[in-house]
């Protein structure tokens, strides 16, 4: 059975679904206060990768103070 490697986790986020097989999607979120840039979903390809690239979590500074993020 094909399998990916466990996603990357973008600092500030984090993913819903845990089946790493061939076909499964999973899901980024960022926490409260922060904004996704990227691509929102990632499914595992039959070579094993995961399509698209990690997203990033960025601190929406007009929400969360400085110190927070």
């Amino acid at each position: 059975m094909i399998e990916c490697q466990a996603p990357d986790l973008p600092e500030g986020g984090y993913i819903t679904g845990f089946d790493y097989t061939i076909h499964s999607e999973i899901s980024y979120h960022c926490d409260a206060g922060h904004i996704l840039s990227g691509d929102t979903m990632r499914k595992c390809l039959p070579t094993g990768t995961w399509s698209g690239k990690p997203p990033s979590c960025t601190c929406n500074f007009q929400i969360i103070p400085i110190k927070v993020c």
